[in-house]
Parts: C-alpha cells; sequence; structure tokens
C-alpha cells in the first residue's frame, strides 16, 4: 500500500509542478533527474533483505538474525530496533509511519502499531518461511512463503490460507518470492519455476498465468492493475501492460541475478541484483542501463520516494542511497601565508547544472597528508555560498564535504593546498666575533620540527669594497628545545683586519614556504 501512496504523492507533486501544456514531441525530449549512489552506515553486517519508505525521509529495513534497522533522517542515521526473533527476516512492508509488518523465515510475522519502538509476534499459523507481505491498509494484508499464502482481514490478529491452484506441470511446487496488491482484489505472487500466480477478489480464488519462463522469479511490483513487473535469476525481467494477460520477456544486458525492481511512474524503474547490480530504464524497460552503486554486495531490495530518491540494500549490511548529484568547489587566498596568518576559504554548493542549492550544511576538512582528514568546522549557508577563515602553521590540504540528505547526493570538493612560512628567528652570534675561534650558534624555529638534519641553511656575508660579499653558508641540525625547534651551526672566521658581517638563516621544507629571518649584524676582530 505504501508504494500506491507514494506514488499518488508523486503524481500530484508533478501535476501541480508543470502549469502548461506539454507537446507530445517535448514530453519525450525529457530526460528523468540524474541520480548517483552513495553509501550509508547501517552498523551491522547482517544480510539485509528488504527495504521500504513510507515518505521521504522515514524508512524500515528487515534482515537476517531478525535484524531491524529504522530511519528517520532519509538514512543519514539507521537505528537498531528490537524486533524479539533471531529468525532471518524477508520483508517489511507499512502502510504508515506507525503501523508495519515484517515476515520471515519458521513462519515469522512481527507487528507494530509505534513505528517499531516495540514488535510484537503474530500467529502465522506455519512454521514455514514467509518471504513476501503487502498490506494495502491497516487491517487487510496478505504473505506468501512456501507452498502458501495468507490472509488477514483485522491488522494480523487472525491469519488464514489461501486456497491455490493446481500446480502446472512446468512448476514443482508453489515456493512464493514476492506478492504485490494493487488494492483489496487485485495482486499478483511470484515464485520458482517462474511460476506467477494472480487474484481479481481478493485472494478467494487465484489463478496461475504464463510467465513464458521457467527462471526462479524473486519479485514482482505493479504501477496499477495493468502495468507491471516481475525480476529473477539470470537478469529476467517480465513486463505486462495488461494485468498479467501476457508477459513479455526484456532484455537487463546483464545475467545477473535480479532479486528486486521498482518504479516511480510507467517510464522510470530500477532493478538490483548479484555481484551490486543495479540497473535502470527510463522507457517502461524497453532499455535498460547499468549505474554504479559503488558496492559489489548482492542487492537484495530496492525502493525509490521519488525519481532521484532511493535506497538498495544487500548483503554485509551494504545499503547504497540514490540522489540528485552535486557539484561542491573550494578556493582559498592566499595560498601562502605568514607562520599562523589566515586564509580566507570559500565555497559553493550546487547542483550538477550549477544552481545553488540553498539552506544546507557543509564541512571543512583538512589534512597534513591527504589520506587522514579531520573536521575544522561546519558552515551552514542560505544561499549555497560558503565563507571562512583558517589559520595555517604548515602546509595543509582543505576541501569540503557535503553530507547528503534525501534529495541530494553526497559531494566532495577538489584539494586545495595552502602553507605558511615557518616562524624563523635571526641566528643569535655574539658581536664581535674573533678571528681563529669557532663558534656555536643557534636560533629558533616553529613549529616544532624533528631533530636531525634539516632543511635551515645560514648564510654570511662580510661588508668591503663598498658592497656584500658572500662569507659562507652552513646547513644547521634541528633540536627539540622546550616545544619548540632550536636550530644549531658551526663556524670559525679567518683573515686579516676588522670588519662588519651580517647573517640569516632560510628554511624551507615539505611543510612550509621559503622563510627568509632577519638579518643579524657582527662585528669581526
Amino acid at each position: 500500500m505504501k508504494r500506491r501512496l507514494l506514488l499518488l504523492g508523486l503524481s500530484l507533486a508533478c501535476l501541480f509542478a508543470i502549469p502548461f501544456v506539454v507537446s507530445p514531441s517535448a514530453a519525450r525530449a525529457v530526460v528523468s533527474p540524474a541520480t548517483v549512489w552513495g553509501g550509508q552506515t547501517s552498523g551491522t553486517e547482517e544480510w539485509l533483505e528488504s527495504v521500504t519508505f513510507v515518505n521521504a525521509t522515514t524508512g524500515w529495513i528487515a534482515g537476517f538474525d531478525g535484524t531491524i534497522l529504522h530511519t528517520g533522517n532519509g538514512g543519514q542515521t539507521w537505528t537498531a530496533q528490537t524486533a524479539g526473533t533471531s529468525s532471518d527476516l524477508y520483508r517489511v512492508d507499512f502502510v504508515g509511519p506507525s503501523d508495519g509488518w515484517v515476515v520471515g523465515d519458521e513462519g515469522t510475522i512481527l507487528h507494530t502499531t509505534d513505528g517499531g519502538t516495540t514488535w510484537d509476534s503474530q500467529v502465522s499459523g506455519t512454521i514455514w518461511g514467509l518471504y513476501g507481505a503487502d498490506f494495502v491498509n491497516e487491517d487487510e494484508g496478505w504473505a506468501a512463503g512456501n507452498g502458501m499464502i495468507l490472509h488477514t482481514p483485522d491488522g494480523g490478529q487472525t491469519w488464514a490460507k489461501q486456497t491455490l491452484p493446481s500446480l502446472p506441470p512446468s512448476v514443482s511446487w508453489f515456493f512464493l518470492r514476492s506478492i504485490d496488491l494493487v488494492d483489496s482484489n487485485t495482486g499478483w505472487a511470484v515464485g520458482s519455476d517462474g511460476v506467477i500466480l494472480h487474484t481479481d477478489n481478493g485472494g478467494t480464488t487465484w489463478s496461475v498465468q504464463s510467465s513464458g519462463t521457467a527462471e526462479d522469479l524473486e519479485e514482482v511490483f505493479f504501477l496499477d492493475g495493468s502495468n507491471g513487473w516481475a525480476v529473477g535469476v539470470a537478469g529476467t525481467i517480465l513486463h505486462t501492460s495488461n494485468g498479467g494477460a501476457t508477459w513479455s520477456p526484456q532484455n537487463p544486458g546483464t545475467t545477473s541475478d535480479l532479486a528486486s525492481v521498482w518504479f516511480t511512474d510507467a517510464d522510470t524503474g530500477w532493478a538490483v541484483g548479484d555481484e551490486g547490480t543495479i540497473l535502470r530504464t527510463a522507457n517502461v524497460g524497453a532499455t535498460w542501463s547499468a549505474q554504479k552503486g559503488g558496492s559489489y554486495q548482492y542487492l537484495r531490495s530496492v525502493a525509490f520516494v521519488t525519481r532521484s530518491s532511493g535506497w538498495a540494500v544487500g548483503l554485509g549490511g551494504t545499503i547504497l542511497h540514490a540522489a540528485k548529484p552535486v557539484r561542491l568547489t573550494v578556493s582559498a587566498e592566499p595560498t601562502v601565508v605568514a607562520y599562523g596568518g589566515t586564509v580566507h576559504v570559500t565555497g559553493r554548493l550546487t547542483t550538477a547544472a550549477g544552481s545553488l542549492i540553498a539552506h544546507r550544511s557543509v564541512t571543512l576538512m583538512a589534512s597534513s597528508d591527504r589520506v587522514s582528514w579531520r573536521r575544522l568546522k561546519t558552515l551552514s549557508s542560505s544561499t549555497g555560498k560558503y565563507s571562512t577563515s583558517v589559520a595555517i602553521r604548515r602546509r595543509t590540504y582543505l576541501r569540503f564535504e557535503f553530507a547528503g540528505d534525501t534529495t541530494y547526493a553526497l559531494g566532495r570538493s577538489a584539494t586545495r593546498s595552502v602553507t605558511s612560512r615557518a616562524l624563523l628567528g635571526a641566528p643569535a652570534v655574539p658581536s664581535p666575533v674573533y678571528k681563529y675561534r669557532p663558534y656555536t650558534c643557534y636560533g629558533t624555529l616553529k613549529p616544532q620540527h624533528r631533530q636531525g638534519w634539516y632543511d635551515t641553511v645560514v648564510y654570511c656575508y662580510a661588508y668591503g669594497d663598498g658592497r656584500w660579499q658572500f662569507l659562507f653558508s652552513k646547513s644547521a641540525e634541528n633540536r627539540d628545545y622546550r616545544g619548540y625547534t632550536r636550530y644549531k651551526f658551526s663556524f670559525e672566521l679567518k683573515g686579516t683586519g676588522a670588519w662588519t658581517c651580517r647573517i640569516r638563516a632560510v628554511h624551507k621544507d615539505a611543510d612550509h614556504a621559503r622563510t627568509v629571518s632577519a638579518w643579524r649584524y657582527f662585528a669581526v676582530r
């Protein structure tokens, strides 16, 4: 039922968002919004079997070992709910933000009336596995599984088996994997050996429809009483436009097993399956194109709330979210500052087409090696433009990150490198300096550097004949000293007469721009 509510909301939104008539030729030229897939954190490594959403933010996932997860913020965070069972759970279905059911192994049926805060067991009357479930309202629902279809007219207080038809020659057993009702009367169930069952009286009677395949079918999805799809192993996709009177195969371009299918309208749909397969169509399934999900796990279920926002779940706790792509930029000026100086950092968050996205927050991240990143600050903007200042003491790599939401996918800007000069003190040289006497001198260097021979070089010049003449250069050795670095060098001057000298240090390393100390003047005797 929940999918019908979502589709109705989407149709109404589209209707009121387009106040003009589009010609047929123009309509065919309209391209559905592009989507990109990114991972969300599930907090579990269990196999996740089913995902459902009742609106853009509120959803549930069911999986192995009694796993039930819930989100109220579009999957930015997922919280485990207490199922009260360790049975593997295969299907979750909600008719609103409060009322929902899950079904699973050993005839397990759980029900909640408070959004999953508490789950209560219901008596199914069977010990066999249940793999599909669908409710059309708070009272009436169906569950399908190993050789049976169950029906409840009272929210699950009582469940009763419905009569199945005789097995057709090509079907060894009614092992049903999925069931879908478009209203209280009309529905379909699919399963092993390509079986498709149909009812037009709420399950009082079920009849076999010819699927044209012997492949196992994993899921069935109908938009209305006419248009539906079924998917299964070996890349099987079937489509009907007449309520299943005839089913036609579609070519997905893959032989991977497909486990789930979802359409947001008569044109646009997705199918997911083994090896992280994600397929999308924008023409009723006439052609399917592969999308990158970033996962190679077996995806078991897919659900969308709009044409650009959806989720897929699967093996190993995998949760993928599809949303509109974004562009995130970063700029920093100046790129070189004095030690502890500030860099002005700006950025823009836009759609793929370049329109600013307002009222979102981004995080400014920093790194010294482009491998390990730390959060500096979170910035909010009512326009999509971001601006802040950052103090820099060594080479730092900066980027903006957008965590994504129910509408837009996560995004990350390019990396901007900025650096500072070191804080380099002039060499402390006595005055006068006496010739033919060795001296060991020091200077300060911040921030603290490792001990050893590094890129601090001392240059000395003497004044004579009206100009400064180069005397020597010395590499300095870094030494730790009370929380900062003290550079050390030794020298000895030779010659005759007295003169004036000046000396300074120059430092450059991978973490700092070229830094020059002040001059230190001294007399030579």
